[in-house]
């Protein structure tokens, strides 16, 4: 197994090097607006014999509106998407991502999707979907000297999610050495203080997993006890109970690792913790039903869909009036 820096031996999965275009909806939305105000702010100004400036000041102030508020939009479906993921509704957020990468554009963020999809494939227990599209993350996009905060904050969750790969297929060296990597971004001034303080919380996880893997446990039931108190998502809630379920197996403590394991099949949705979980709880001679995963949720709302749409509608119109109006005028 090759290290994340090295030539990657396993291809690239298809679309893995194309980003997210995940303002696309948005964007054309934006432009329709950003063109339509344009066109008719300029034939009022004519037509009303307006000064040139202060009417391409407004139309240049309206152009700027528009894309702050239609990027929050796109950032605010982003939110959602991730919020899917969190919750441990992998399904509904692999269904989503995984359409949203056959898209392409150039921006961080949308790398910062790509990794967010291998995380989840991770999640799912498909490893080998997961290796491809690390693989295929060109790290160059986010280690270029000028690095800014949010690609510093690619490159951390970039060997975090090769530090879960290499862990899932037990090779404890390569893990270590994405261990170390994250340990060097952490000391960076680029990340903002709540990112670093969110993976320093990980990086301790992540060394007790190694611990365990090599049979020291000590001061891992603490550790996990207080990652699930603090965890700030389901997902993370889950395996960190799924771990403490191994941990008490590991101290004879029986019951508690059955209470353990019963929480991640409970609440651990789509993961592999789930499924993980309920194969230790049969091994300890439980009967486990699976509660049904449920079906995948369309975070990209109708109403959301008809906001942006009676928007567009509305300043066409305008813009047709203004469009009549001033032919009428002319004439």
């Amino acid at each position: 197994m090759q290290a994340p820096n090295t030539r990657p031996c396993i291809r690239a999965a298809k679309g893995a090097s194309q980003p997210v275009d995940l303002f696309r909806e948005t964007a054309i939305a934006c432009n329709i607006n950003i063109l339509a105000v344009g066109f008719s702010g300029t034939l009022v100004g004519l037509h009303l014999s307006l000064p040139i400036i202060p009417v391409a000041l407004l139309v240049i102030l309206w152009s700027v509106l528009n894309a702050v508020v239609f990027s929050l939009i796109a950032h605010r479906k982003l939110a959602k998407i991730n919020q899917l993921m969190y919750d441990c509704d992998l399904e509904s957020f692999l269904a989503i991502s995984e359409g949203l990468a056959k898209r392409r554009t150039e921006k961080t963020t949308n790398t910062l999707m790509l990794l967010n999809l291998a995380a989840a494939y991770i999640f799912t227990g498909n490893n080998t979907a997961a290796g491809r599209l690390l693989y295929g993350i060109d790290a160059g996009r986010f280690t270029r000297a000028a690095q800014t905060r949010l690609e510093a904050q690619c490159e951390l969750i970039y060997h975090n999610n090769f530090f879960e790969y290499y862990y899932r297929f037990n090779d404890l060296t390569a893990a270590a050495q994405a261990l170390e990597q994250m340990k060097r971004i952490l000391q960076s001034s680029k990340l903002s203080r709540s990112a670093r303080n969110t993976y320093s919380g990980f990086l301790l996880r992540q060394q007790h997993l190694l611990n365990i893997a090599n049979g020291d446990y000590d001061n891992a039931e603490q550790v996990f006890d207080l990652a699930f108190e603090k965890g700030r998502h389901m997902l993370d809630r889950v395996s960190a109970k799924y771990t403490l379920g191994r941990i008490y197996l590991h101290q004879g403590k029986t019951i508690e690792a059955e209470r353990a394991f019963a929480y991640a099949v409970m609440h651990g949705g789509s993961s592999i913790f789930k499924v993980s979980a309920a194969q230790r709880l049969n091994t300890l001679g439980k009967t486990v039903h699976l509660p049904p995963d449920k079906p995948p949720v369309n975070v990209f709302l109708a109403a959301e869909k008809a906001a942006i749409i009676v928007c567009c509608g509305l300043v066409v119109c305008v813009s047709l009036i203004a469009l009549i109006g001033s032919f009428a005028g002319l004439l």
